[in-house]
Formats: C-alpha cells, structure tokens, sequence
C-alpha cells in the first residue's frame, strides 16, 4: 500500500462523518479530549486505539481498551500493531468502521437503478421454508464444502461458489459481489456466464438492496411489466440473490440471473444457493482470518530483522575501549527501538561516545536512529570533529525532512 491518505467511514453505528487518516500523522481514537477520532460512548476507553503509518503499510493498535478492538471480527492483541488492508471492518464499541487505503486493482461495477417507472415480483424466500435438501444437493454442498476450506483467497472462495451455482441451479449468471456503497458499487469478486467466456455482469439494485437486508430473495419475470422501465428492461426471467454473512455481517451476495425465459432455474435453486451463501461466509471467514494472521506474522519478522540490523550498529553489551568501560542494554518500546549508542574509537587514545533518542518510537524511529549514528561514525572516522559530525548530519537531516 502507499503512502497516499486512507480514510475510515462508518459502516454499523451512530453516525460519524467521514475521517481522513494523515499518513503524516498518528491518530488516537477514543472519548479522551485530544483523540483526534472523539468516539464518545460509555465502551470506548478514553485512548482505546491509534491509526498510523509506517513503512508502506497502515498500523492499528489498541492501546489496552477496557473491551477490546476487532477487525473483521477477530479481537487484537493489545499493544501489538495490526496491519490494515482496503476494505477491514474495524469494531470500537458500538461502531464498525470500514476501512479504505489504496486497493488493489479490483473490478467494481455500477449497478442498475430500476427502482423508478415500474415495480418488479419479488418473492422473500424465508429460511424456515426453505425445506430439507435432498441427497444430491448434499452430496454437492460436501464437495463445495472441501472445496472451499483450501481456498486461500477470497478470489479463490468466490470462484468455487460461483463454479458450483452456475453449474447446480440451471441460472445462466452467477456473481459474487461486495457491496461498496450500499448496493450503488459493487466490487465483483468473480463472474461467470455460460454462455460468454468474458461476461460483462450489469445487476439489479432493487434486488441487491433486498438481499442486503438479510434474506434470500428471488424475483419473477412479469409479462405485463415488459416494457416498464424497470428490471424487466433488463431482459431478464429469473434472478435471484443471497446475502453472505462473514462474522455476523453481511460481507458479500450471491447474484443469480437469466435472460431466456427457457432457462428456467431448477425447482430447489433457492435451497442449494442459501446453503452455498452460508459455506461461502464461513470460507471468506477463515481467510479472513488467515490473511490477518500472515500480515501479522509478516510484520513481526520485519521488525525482528529491523531489531536484528540496530543491534549490529550497536557496541556489545559490556566491554572496554580505551581504558573506557562500558555496559549498555537496550528495551525496544516495539521492537525497534530509537535509542542511539555508540563508541567509536578515534586514534591517539580518544573515545568518541554517541548517546541520544530519537523521538517516537516503532520502525520510523528505528531508520533515523541507524541513519544518524551511522552517518556521525562515517564522519568521525573520516577526521570530522565532534562539531562538525554532529552539525553535518543535522544538515543532512533537515534536508530531507523538509523535501518530504
């Protein structure tokens, strides 16, 4: 991810406006009166948790909140940075916050507004009614069920979803999809059509936006509303659309739809998509989950590495350098520490000793440490005076700070 701004938006809760996150700056979230994110509720800690950016990548800590902060529902550890990637779901008391940096490429789409000029048949499909599914159905939601706990992706989930609808249910198109805003813009996480090898997927907003309020739902072609400028001027016969819960919410629908009127769906459609939904949220869970897990496991090997490098900067932990004993020992506030020491030996009997701390803490403060002390050695070493060294690298300090 780049350096560019992110911002956070409010996706479940008492309505906040827009955020933008500074990449330049750390943002603490909670009820205390500097938070630079005021979320005043009584389950919100005074510092419950803080945004920043380091390296390439946006970090969020929870800074040891009294209950707690989840992304994509799986509570942080408090104290250790999490990385935040397009699209997180961020729990802090009674919000969940949607995340949004600098996404990967990604297909979106618009989807068709036929709420105007017309009314469609839209039939819920409650749960209860659904029936049993019958012993070919089950045998093929075990095998979609296999399928779906090695995916490693969300791709890869939505592919073997869609693969088996579009194979199972008699529909003509299938798509998996993420709402972006509301159901106006869709991310399409993949598409199928049998009859197009590259589809060029247009949806109904009407039947997203009843899908997304929690039931599976099907609508039914109407002869007399053919020429009603609605989702009948789609040209379709059947569609049908199943909301996918991921840890409780709604992370993504199944879209099924037809255009010729002989392509009717299979008798027990509606129960084999609902049952594939439900496998589908649970699969996008678990690679949820593993993606946080990797990221996690990534950084923290970055930051060992990092702590690695500042260690050979420094002198070893006790010695003796011209006559001169020292013992020295470092804590890293995490990992990566900005504390700079140390000894350098000048000729003639001379010690030159550098002690100093950089401000802030966590990897940013670790590169300036290992590039001040590296820098004033280079000097010294090269017959710079104390003065000089010092006052040259600042310089060169300033220099840079201000050509970012």
């Amino acid at each position: 991810m780049s350096s560019e701004r992110a911002s956070l938006a409010v996706h479940e809760g008492p309505s906040l406006p827009r955020m933008e996150l500074d990449p330049a700056v750390s943002t603490l979230m909670g009820r205390a009166s500097d938070a630079t994110i005021r979320l005043n509720d009584a389950a919100v800690s005074r510092r419950h948790a803080r945004i920043e950016f380091e390296g390439d990548r946006w970090l969020l800590t929870d800074l040891e909140s009294r209950h707690g902060t989840a992304v994509n529902g799986t509570r942080l550890v408090a104290g250790q940075p999490r990385p935040l990637e397009d699209g997180d779901q961020i729990t802090i008391g009674p919000w969940i916050l949607r995340f949004a940096g600098t996404a990967s490429q990604r297909s979106t789409v618009i989807s068709v507004d036929d709420r105007r000029g017309g009314t469609a048949s839209f039939t819920r499909i409650d749960r209860a009614a659904l029936g049993s599914i019958a012993e070919r159905r089950l045998e093929a939601i075990i095998r979609v069920a296999a399928a779906l706990h090695t995916a490693v992706d969300e791709q890869e989930a939505a592919m073997v979803v869609a693969d088996a609808l579009v194979g199972g249910t008699g529909f003509q198109r299938v798509a998996v999809v993420r709402p972006l805003s509301g159901v106006e813009q869709l991310e399409v996480l993949v598409a199928l059509d049998r009859g197009q090898a590259n589809p060029q997927p247009r949806f109904s907003r009407s039947l997203l936006g009843a899908a997304l309020e929690g039931q599976l739902v099907q609508m039914r072609d109407m002869p007399a509303l053919q020429e009603e400028h609605s989702i009948i001027s789609m040209g379709l016969a059947e569609a049908l659309c199943a909301p996918v819960r991921v840890d409780g919410d709604i992370g993504a629908l199944v879209y099924l739809d037809s255009e010729s009127v002989g392509a009717r769906p299979q008798p027990d459609a509606a129960i084999f998509v609902s049952a594939v939904a439900d496998l589908c949220g649970f699969a996008l869970s678990h690679v949820a989950a593993l993606q946080a897990k990797a990221l996690q496991e990534e950084l923290i090997q970055d930051l060992q590495l990092a702590r690695q490098v500042q260690e050979r900067l420094m002198p070893r932990t006790v010695g003796t350098l011209n006559g001169l004993q020292y013992a020295v020992g470092a804590l890293p506030g995490r990992h990566v520490a900005g504390d700079l020491f140390g000894l350098i030996d000048l000729g003639e009997g001379r010690t030159a000793l550098l002690l100093g701390d950089v401000a802030g803490k966590g990897a940013a403060a670790g590169m300036l440490m290992a590039t001040v002390q590296a820098q004033i050695e280079a000097l010294l070493e090269h017959g710079a005076s104390l003065v000089e060294a010092v006052e040259r690298s600042s310089s060169s300090l300033m220099r840079r700070a201000a050509a970012h």
